[in-house]
Parts: C-alpha cells; structure tokens; sequence
C-alpha cells in the first residue's frame, strides 16, 4: 500500500512538473495609441491634442493602422530593427513601415508614451499614448 501510495506522489510530482505554461512574449508597441502632439522639426513647436482626438495608431505584431476620426488613412506591415542614426551615429531602435520602407524612423517607448520621429535633421515627431490593449 506504501508504495502504491509512493508511486502515485511520484507520478503526480513527475504530471505536474511536466506542465508548459504557453509564454507569449508581444512587444510593447502592440496594442492601441492615441496621438498627444506632434512636434515641428524646423521651429520645435509643440501642438498638443487632448485625449479623445481620434488620431489612432494600432499595432498588432507585424501590421499597423493608422486612423482619423475612425477612419482608416493607411494600413500595412512595419518591421522593428535597430538602425545606425545619420543624426548621432549610434545604433537606435526603429520603426520601418512598407508604405515607406526607406524612411527611418526611430522609435521610443516609455511607460505608456510612444515617441516616433524620422531621422532626418529638423525632422517633425509625433508623441502618443496607449489606450489600449
């Protein structure tokens, strides 16, 4: 009875153990983002725009949306890949969307900020914040 009882605790350790959690790792720019301000490159400007504005970018893991006033403007494919900046000569994250695949733009995530600019001098950029999963 002993070892029956041993054999089963056995058993069940050995089942439990052999249990994979399914480990899905998305990066952080997917989900749903709201525009906040744009930022003009030649007078560093900031215009800022208040939550509800409707300027959307969604992001799954291999394709983008870009909406106003919930209409879709442009949609496609972005691919992530780090770049060497022509502005500070030092390898940066980017961003890289098929409408525009020899454009550079350089990508910065931070909490639920999203930063993208090109890398060009006096470039504009454009902040926007997570609304969504």
């Amino acid at each position: 009875m002993n070892t029956l009882k041993f054999t089963l605790i056995i058993f069940l350790t050995v089942l439990l153990c052999s249990c994979k959690k399914d480990r899905t790792t998305t990066h952080p720019l997917v989900g749903t983002w709201e525009l906040r301000a744009d930022i003009n490159g030649l007078t560093a400007l900031r215009t800022n725009y208040p939550p509800g504005n409707g300027r959307i970018l969604k992001f799954t893991s291999s394709q983008y949306e870009k909406q106003d006033a919930g209409k879709v403007i442009v949609k496609g494919n972005y691919t992530l890949r780090n770049f060497i900046s022509q502005l500070t000569g030092e390898e940066t994250s980017g961003i890289f969307f098929d409408s525009e695949p020899s454009v550079s733009n350089s990508l910065t995530i931070e909490g639920s900020t999203f930063t993208l600019s090109m890398d060009v001098y006096d470039s504009p950029g454009s902040v926007y914040e997570r609304i969504g999963p």
